[in-house]
């Protein structure tokens, strides 16, 4: 069986098609429908998901949350209290081996698959580190694909095969991604995409959680910020209190802690101009899709909300103001990411079982970052652009650069993602030395690279010397910030004889 996987930074969700071409949510072992992406170490065998979460707050130094936020930071290590070390990749890996086991279990079969999402806005090395992580928990990773376009996907296969423009406003716990895309009969085209991985649900907890600590310290003149036990059991509290707000005009939060018992009166206007200048952030990134896409509101049939935080009053409201239109509150905004992950698994395993609904889908997808080359430009190195940001992928591209002084041959390649020239501003994928073929070349000798940016929004290189007209065959870019082949083998290794509770 594939499923698809939507892989969150506070909940994570699978589903699955079922015989009938019906997606179906597998609940987990609590009958959630959605698994908090919480591991609680106890011993040796880690436990993930609702009893993790609660566990935080009695053990929250053998808690690790919000591990999204840190996938593709290889300097980033979780530390048990035996000392005992786990990188990003591995920490997915067993929320996502936990996942794997609970549908096997639902199913009553062997998962042959998986589609695992991504926020559309993440980069080479997040999409690399979460394929990493699949295949790290022993999952057969069919495809990585971005968040809007799965959610836009199960979406646009509801719809009776007219023509029209979507705007999918995507706020989840710790990303926020906006993609404008043109659904007609069976082609779902994205045309723009915008988005931050580093804001979400996460960041107004922690504005309602400073509001908090600031009030119980002007109050009692105790700071509770060091005391670990009170801020897990606060970042508890906050983020329920911001889930009521969504649908009443006050709550309250109770301290107790350090000696204190107090009750923190919140009203959702107070909620809102704290977390105000967040949501104005995303508002901006939604002005400048659309600009990008070359659209006015005008052409924008409907916006729909996903991601739990898009609950938010406040997000809804603003939606309404700027684009003169009740956004749409018709798929539920927690599952239906993982359902569109879920028809792409079944669009790749076997078509010839697909109802006529679902055949010839095809999908459109772009870059949401510029790739290009570090080259020296009159003694200064830059970025080169050589595949425009929403661009439609896959895509390749092709640009000649020359040889810096007489007899050079080695060339030190560097691909950049962003998309500006200068380097301060971009990221570095990673770099390879390129050994060119032996001969006597002159300065300003040509050489071609060639750069394909794959369905999976992952990069590949080859490179021809015009010199002795040899083509340098793909070769595997060192990636900084991602683990090597050797080192998801030793990994893999190490997860698959832990048992996932």
């Amino acid at each position: 069986m594939i499923i698809g996987i939507d892989l969150g930074t506070t909940n994570s969700a699978v589903a699955f098609i079922d015989k009938d071409n019906n997606p179906q949510i597998i609940p987990n072992s609590e009958g959630g429908r959605v698994t908090p992406s919480v591991i609680y170490f106890e011993d040796d065998n880690p436990i993930v998901g609702t009893e993790a979460k609660n566990e935080a707050i009695i053990a929250p130094e053998d808690t690790i949350q919000y591990i999204k936020r840190k996938i593709g930071d290889k300097d980033f290590k979780f530390a048990r209290k035996d000392g005992e070390l786990f990188s990003p990749e591995e920490l997915s890996a067993i929320i996502l081996k936990k996942l794997k086991k609970q549908a096997e279990g639902y199913l009553g079969e062997e998962v042959t698959g998986a589609v695992i999402t991504v926020p559309a806005y993440f980069t080479d090395a997040q999409r690399k580190a979460t394929q990493d992580a699949g295949n790290i928990a022993g999952l057969n990773v069919l495809k990585i694909i971005n968040e809007p376009t799965a959610a836009a996907l199960a979406y646009g296969l509801e719809q009776n095969n007219e023509k029209q423009r979507i705007m999918i406003y995507d706020l989840g716990g710790g990303t926020f991604d906006v993609v404008v895309m043109e659904i007609n009969n069976k082609e779902l085209k994205v045309l723009a995409t915008n988005g931050n991985r580093n804001l979400g649900g996460f960041d107004f907890d922690n504005a309602l959680l400073n509001y908090v600590l600031e009030y119980i310290e002007n109050k009692h003149g105790i700071d509770l910020f060091d005391d670990v036990y009170a801020m897990e059991d606060l970042r508890e509290k906050v983020e329920e209190a911001k889930k009521s707000l969504s649908n009443k005009q006050k709550t309250s939060i109770v301290v107790n802690a350090s000696g204190i018992r107090d009750k923190v009166e919140i009203t959702q206007e107070l909620f809102n101009s704290l977390i105000r200048g967040l949501i104005e952030q995303t508002i901006d990134m939604v002005k400048f899709t659309l600009e990008d896409a070359g659209l006015n509101w005008s052409d924008i049939d409907k916006t729909i909300l996903v991601g739990g935080s898009s609950r938010i009053k406040l997000v809804r409201d603003r939606i309404e103001e700027v684009t003169h239109k009740k956004p749409s509150l018709e798929l539920n905004p927690d599952e239906v990411v993982a359902i569109g992950a879920a028809y792409q698994g079944k669009f790749l395993d076997d078509k010839k079982d697909l109802n006529q609904d679902l055949q010839g889908i095809k999908i459109i997808d772009v870059n949401s970052h510029g790739i290009g080359f570090s080259a020296m430009d009159n003694g200064v190195e830059r970025n080169y652009i050589m595949i425009e940001k929403n661009t439609p992928i896959p895509t390749d591209a092709t640009r000649s650069f020359y040889t810096l002084v007489e007899n050079q041959n080695l060339v030190t390649l560097k691909v950049c993602e962003g998309d500006e020239e200068d380097l301060k501003y971009v990221n570095i994928i990673g770099e390879t030395k390129i050994k060119l073929p032996a001969g006597q070349r002159p300065k300003g000798s040509e050489m071609k690279f060639f750069l394909s940016y794959d369905k999976d929004g992952l990069i590949k290189l080859k490179v021809w010397d015009a010199f002795t007209d040899t083509m340098i065959d793909a070769f595997e870019l060192k990636r900084d910030s991602n683990l090597t082949k050797e080192e998801v083998v030793e990994k893999t290794n190490r997860i698959s004889n832990i048992d996932v509770q």
